[in-house]
Parts: C-alpha cells; sequence; structure tokens
C-alpha cells in the first residue's frame, strides 16, 4: 500500500474511535449546580407596567413643538369638514356631446354634469365619456367608472 492511502486509513480509524467514545461513554457526576438548574421552572419577574393617564398623549399629540397649535384650534372650531363623496349617476346627450351626471351623498350640495376635460371633486380628470363608462386619470393613470345597469320592467 502506498503512504498516503495509509495515513488516510488511520486517520479515519482515529475519527471513528474518538466519534465512538464520544457518544457511546455514558457521562456521570454532572455537576450539582446544572443538574438542579435543569429541574426547576423558569420563571421571570413581571415586567414594570406604566399606567398613562388618557389625557397625557393628547397633551403630547397637541404640543407646541409638533407645528403651529393656532391653526388646529381654528379649524377646530370651523367644524367637520364638507362631505365630498360622490357617486356617478348615468351619462347622457348624443354620443360627441356626452355629460357625466355626478350626484354627491351632501343633500345640500346640488348634482352636476360634467365633460370630457372637467375635474370631478377630488382632482380626478375626465379623459373619455362613453355610453355605460367613464375613464378619468388620476396621478397620470387611467381608471374607468362603469354606470350600474338598472333593470327594466318588462
Amino acid at each position: 500500500m502506498s503512504k498516503p492511502t495509509m495515513m488516510g486509513r488511520w486517520l479515519l480509524a482515529a475519527g471513528a474511535m474518538s466519534v465512538v467514545l464520544w457518544f457511546g461513554v455514558p457521562v456521570e457526576g454532572l455537576p450539582e449546580v446544572v443538574s438542579a438548574k435543569a429541574r426547576d421552572p423558569w420563571s421571570a419577574e413581571p415586567l414594570p407596567r406604566w399606567n398613562v393617564p388618557v389625557s397625557t398623549p393628547v397633551l403630547v399629540a397637541g404640543a407646541p413643538f409638533w407645528g403651529k397649535q393656532a391653526a388646529t384650534q381654528a379649524e377646530a372650531a370651523a367644524g367637520p369638514p364638507p362631505d365630498m363623496r360622490w357617486r356617478l349617476a348615468g351619462v347622457v346627450g348624443p354620443p360627441d356631446a356626452r355629460r357625466a351626471l355626478v350626484v354627491f351623498a351632501d343633500p345640500s350640495k346640488p348634482q352636476q354634469f360634467f365633460k370630457v376635460g372637467d375635474r370631478l371633486p377630488g382632482d380626478f380628470r375626465i379623459t373619455r365619456i362613453d355610453e355605460r363608462h367613464v375613464c378619468v386619470e388620476v396621478r397620470k393613470r387611467q381608471y374607468t367608472l362603469a354606470l350600474e345597469r338598472a333593470e327594466t320592467a318588462p
């Protein structure tokens, strides 16, 4: 046999013997401290709690270092903002002069008609009005708003 092969066999035998001795020999006489900790249930002390009154976050949110507090007080005195919700109610007119009918959720606002190029509430620009669809542009993206088809009586 050649020398490198004989050396490899000796290394293999030594490795096998060390594995057998490592896992085969039972470990006796663990220190008392290690074995006692393994049997005890683990527990930790409860975490400290910080009781914050409800008014503290409100005071922090309204602190003057976040911005002008006077502006927020003026806005609060003005009341809630108007309801700007709307829905597309219909399309009227001939194909070359179609208008989109918009009805607002706020009953005090009258319904309005919009044509191609007009801006809907919320800064939506109308790009096309079809028989059952209105195409709008929002931040350079095109969206299609479809009208619901009404059921007709026979």
